[in-house]
């Protein structure tokens, strides 16, 4: 990782309208590029808006929307953010529905995408899916990690936060940043409380840096409405600085390196002193069984 830099967490009222929600990006990344902020993180599919219902039902209008919409990776939105990056010698990482094309047939991701000042870097595509989205996107089968001139940077999208080894294998694959593009909705106090601690439960037990950017307000269609609360997370769990709850803002505070040294830190601990050989269970399928 390089000296400290500034970093960004948006909390952005999104729509179901490309055009409005790229000039809403163009609104952030200036905001962002006044404060000095050097890698700034966008909502989960905030480029296009996010499904319509939490309840489940497949709606024909929704799907058409979804499909009309999606873009190839690179593609032209892509292409335009990474112009404004260049611009601002920013990092950008923003949430949006991925068309790919396989030669059998094509299929829909939900990805972040990581531009640079350098152009396009690279995509995630979420890989652990709440039921509401079974019904359109097809999950990520990987955890990349990309390699910036601030560092390391590693994404989740919104529900992977919620497993832990989604930020560990991440955490061990060299990531020195975790970047969480969310759509996270204000349902009741359980969800908000899981969306607090699965953010800073990932910070702390990987000693690393979480931006979580998420959406804010009530979606123009359907009838989700989303808790917004973005917020920059230290390697110890510690909410650096956060939005409102109910607000659209940006989050803005200064990442050091991280140093990993148990006798300065205690959190450095629980990356150094594990024992994987006793970890038996966890990537053998034929144990799920008693779990179903």
């Amino acid at each position: 990782m390089t000296e400290s830099f500034i970093a960004g967490a948006a909390a952005m009222q999104v729509v179901h309208d490309k055009a409005r929600n790229l000039e809403k990006y163009r609104e952030f990344i200036r905001q962002a590029a006044a404060e000095g902020v050097r890698l700034l993180v966008l909502p989960e599919a905030s480029l296009q808006g996010f499904l319509f219902y939490a309840d489940h039902r497949f709606d024909p209008d929704e799907s058409r929307y979804h499909w009309a919409n999606a873009e190839l990776v690179p593609g032209p939105s892509t292409n335009t953010i990474a112009e404004w990056a260049a611009e601002h010698n920013m990092h950008i990482v923003f949430g949006l529905l991925e068309r790919v094309d396989h030669p059998a047939t094509p299929v829909l991701h939900n990805s972040a995408v990581l531009v640079g000042p350098e152009g396009y870097i690279g995509t995630y595509r979420k890989v652990h899916r709440p039921s509401e989205e079974l019904l359109h996107y097809q999950p990520g089968r990987d955890w990349p990690v990309f390699t910036t001139a601030l560092g390391k940077v590693g994404m989740m999208v919104c529900y992977d936060q919620s497993f832990p080894e989604a930020a560990r294998e991440l955490t061990l694959r060299g990531a020195e940043v975790l970047a969480v593009p969310n759509a996270w909705p204000a349902s009741d106090q359980a969800s908000d409380d899981r969306y607090d601690f699965f953010g800073r439960a990932r910070a702390a037990e990987n000693s690393r840096w979480l931006l979580q950017s998420n959406q804010v307000g009530p979606s123009d269609t359907g009838d989700f409405e989303y808790l917004g609360d973005s917020r920059i997370i230290d390697p110890t769990g510690v909410i650096v600085t956060h939005t409102e709850a109910d607000a659209e803002g940006l989050a803005v505070a200064e990442i050091e390196p991280v140093k990993l040294d148990p006798a300065r830190a205690r959190s450095g601990w629980y990356l150094q002193q594990r024992v994987p050989t006793t970890y038996t269970h966890i990537g053998d399928t034929s144990h799920y069984e008693h779990l179903r």
